[in-house]
């Protein structure tokens, strides 16, 4: 039962980030995978985290943001 997920996810994650090859895909749901506690390593690399695998890298930092040169200081 867990083909759909995987399958969906791979897809979503294609969309995302249409230059990632299925290495990259595969990589990233393993990476971000919960252990099955008891079972490793009998279910793969665990419990899928669809939103952990969609999640963005990293979260912008507000001095990442570009200020307005009408409000930037003089």
């Amino acid at each position: 039962m867990s083909a759909p997920f995987v399958a969906g996810t791979a897809a979503l994650l294609a969309e995302s980030h249409p230059n990632w090859r299925l290495d990259d895909m595969l990589q990233r749901m393993g990476a971000t995978a919960s252990p099955v506690p008891g079972n490793a390593g009998t279910f793969g690399a665990g419990l899928l985290d669809a939103g952990a695998a969609l999640a963005p890298d990293r979260r912008p930092h507000v001095d990442d943001v570009p200020v307005p040169e009408e409000l930037r200081p003089r």
